[in-house]
């Protein structure tokens, strides 16, 4: 397996845990927009409680949604590497064994990667 294949499962972490993390924040932020309600200390306390609700849900989101940008390319990244290697060895072993490189063109033995839209959340 290819070292960058290896360590997409960090990107992929990220953008399984970031909108958790933000919706964590928003339970938290909410809880304390209630607590602030129910010492009745006014609608200014209570509005900054939902303001860092929506803040942390926002920041969870945006990094999940920049996360999959980067998991979906470096996926296809590896693929077609290694796609273009398989097709290389191909190459390889047929002139290895004196075939030439027309019998590569008559017979693929690789099919091309399919491509993959989701990165798996």
């Amino acid at each position: 397996m290819p070292r960058i294949n290896r360590l997409l499962w960090v990107l992929d972490t990220a953008v399984t845990i970031a909108p958790l993390l933000g919706l964590f924040g928003t339970i938290i932020g909410m809880v304390q927009a209630f607590n602030v309600l129910a010492t009745n200390a006014g609608t200014q306390k209570v509005t900054g409680g939902i303001a860092d609700a929506l803040i942390s849900t926002g920041a969870g989101l945006l990094i999940a949604i920049i996360a999959v940008y980067f998991v979906n390319y470096f996926n296809a990244l590896t693929r077609q590497i290694i796609h273009q290697l398989e097709l290389m060895k191909l190459v390889l072993i047929n002139r290895v064994h004196g075939k030439g490189l027309g019998s590569v063109a008559a017979e693929p033995a690789v099919r091309p990667a399919p491509a993959r839209m989701t990165a798996g959340v």
